[in-house]
């Protein structure tokens, strides 16, 4: 911290030998077994249903990680988002 103000400890650089240290091997599980993906036509169902239920309303999408790089779909506007007082922002806890 220098000034009040948090930032990277000037004396750590990731380093190889530092990431090798922190490196494990994890097994990807694969899907929940319960999962049961939607069909084509399910998805064009669900997708009917709601643009149904909107009606004239618009339709607000928070996006993170990549949807906010890289939207697959056309979009008419965006706005940043803040954080509530308290909370925090991140990809993982």
């Amino acid at each position: 911290m220098t000034d009040g103000v948090a930032g990277p400890n000037p004396g750590m650089s990731q380093t190889p030998e530092l990431v090798a240290l922190c490196e494990r091997d994890e097994a990807d599980p694969g899907p929940d077994p319960r999962f049961t993906p939607l069909t084509p036509a399910e998805f064009d169902g669900l997708t009917e249903r709601l643009l149904a239920e909107l009606g004239d309303d618009d339709l607000w999408v928070y996006g993170y990680g990549s949807l906010i790089w890289n939207p697959t779909y056309a979009f008419v506007e965006h706005r940043r988002a803040r954080c509530t007082v308290g909370t925090v922002r991140s990809a993982w806890n």
